[in-house]
């Protein structure tokens, strides 16, 4: 199974100030930015615009097209997949829900349009849909030609340089915050930018367009950083961390951006691209530590490596938030982070201190008590580990139970654990999880986290 094969797209947020208050801008420059796109194949700034109408609103799609004196031409039926950014279509199943690909275009051009798709013409695609050639000829050597699905670090291969205007930076693509429609061959292409200036006098033209232009080019102001490792891709921002697939690389490759801004509700820390604190005292891990009892910590060396640990574990999470139990959750840290997510949480510890220490539904017994769960979950949590530590038949009753009554099981390691083995896969397999298909996958310094699913075998009766 390959298992970065489906495109997913998950994010962090850094605090719930960042969320509360960028969560709606986001959504408001998605909203408009469609608008836009399509707004300027009315206004003839380009010939032709892809949009992606579900089944239901193709209907009313084509007439809103034809009351400006264009064409809406369905391309493909796919399925619904991802509503801001995917770097491959998902296909469509009878009786799902499902959205057209469809070219919005006007009527001297129809006749091109149809041909350019039908014989798969890049070039001629890119013309219709106004990108600049250059940013064309660098799609189809790395996208068609190349077979990649993340041209981020091609963009700074040849001019090995991240500098440019914002117009051409597309690294909060994920989010669908973006000033131009394409993949720029580099973050300083003139006529991307170009291109994008004249988009942007149109955001006005829209409405609340104005308000959404100014949001979006100061997040495309900001620092960002991202890095891939083994197809997974972690986009950092100063209010939120994006994770979501990339092409499968051996070793760590980074690009960063330097920002010229940083939003009010950004995040501090210790690296780029966050603004580093100024308290480097009372922020440092030592200080952290003689503060902050052992037993708090989870286990931790501080606070700031427990947060990052669970961040790994939080962004492999469903995007659906559902019930989430965890064995062995300490004093209920990463309970506290899903609920806020929207989950049911609930958790199983051993340590009377840890179980009582704070207000979460949080239970006092043995992980391998199942006897303790009240219910089938939609994710249970568990580290490996655990299982190969357990007498051998204890362990097999648990798995069966686990198999029978979690629709996804979150598997995860720490340090030791992963050098002892080799890694999570390793783990797994020795604790007997290694059947589970993996369905998404992260590692962060120190810690691997992935959700498995054992074939649909969630037992729900």
């Amino acid at each position: 199974m390959n298992r970065f094969h489906t495109d997913f797209t998950r994010w962090i947020w850094t605090s719930a100030q960042a969320k509360e208050v960028w969560e709606p801008r986001i959504r408001e420059i998605v909203r408009v930015w469609g608008l836009v796109e399509n707004h300027a194949v009315v206004r003839g700034v380009r010939s032709a615009a892809l949009v992606f109408p579900t089944v239901e609103e193709l209907p009313e799609a084509t007439r809103r097209a034809a009351a400006h004196g264009l064409l809406l031409l369905p391309l493909s039926l796919e399925g619904a997949g991802a509503v801001t950014y995917s770097a491959t279509a998902s296909p469509y199943a009878a009786g799902q829900p499902g959205k057209y690909r469809a070219v919005l275009v006007r009527p001297e051009a129809a006749g091109a349009a149809l041909e350019a798709w039908g014989r798969s013409n890049e070039e001629s695609i890119g013309m219709l849909l106004g990108y600049p050639a250059c940013c064309s000829r660098f799609y189809i050597k790395t996208w068609v030609q190349g077979q990649r699905v993340d041209t981020t670090a091609a963009m700074v291969e040849e001019i090995g340089d991240t500098a440019g205007p914002i117009e051409a930076n597309i690294l909060l693509r994920w989010l669908g915050v973006r000033l131009v429609p394409h993949l720029p061959c580099s973050f300083s292409c003139s006529e991307t930018v170009e291109f994008g200036k004249r988009l942007s006098t149109l955001w006005s033209e829209v409405p609340g367009g104005t308000q959404a232009l100014a949001w979006a080019q100061e997040m495309l102001s900001w620092p960002v950083q991202w890095t891939a490792l083994h197809g997974i891709a972690e986009i950092q921002t100063p209010i939120l961390t994006i994770c979501s697939r990339t092409d499968w690389t051996p070793s760590k490759a980074i690009v960063a951006k330097q920002g010229t801004g940083y939003p009010e509700e950004g995040a501090q820390g210790l690296r780029f691209p966050y603004r580093i604190v100024k308290d480097k005292l009372t922020k440092a891990p030592s200080f952290q530590r003689s503060v902050t009892p052992v037993w708090e910590l989870n286990g931790f060396s501080s606070p700031i490596a427990m947060d990052a640990a669970h961040a790994a574990l939080l962004a492999v999470l469903p995007a659906e938030p559902g019930s989430f139990l965890d064995l062995g959750c300490g004093n209920g840290r990463l309970l506290e982070r899903a609920q806020k997510m929207g989950w049911r949480v609930e958790g199983i510890e051993s340590d009377p201190v840890r179980a009582g220490a704070g207000q979460l539904p949080i239970r006092r017994g043995d992980l391998f008590n199942t006897e303790l769960w009240d219910n089938h979950y939609d994710v249970v949590a568990v580290m490996p580990g655990r299982l190969i530590e357990a007498d051998p038949k204890q362990a097999a009753e648990f798995l069966d139970v686990l198999r029978r009554r979690a629709r996804h099981v979150l598997v995860y390691a720490y340090g030791d654990w992963l050098e002892r083995f080799g890694g999570l896969g390793p783990l797994s397999a020795e604790a007997g999880l290694g059947a589970g298909d993996i369905v998404l996958y992260r590692r962060g310094d120190g810690v691997e986290a992935a959700l498995l699913t054992f074939g649909g075998s969630h037992d729900s009766n």
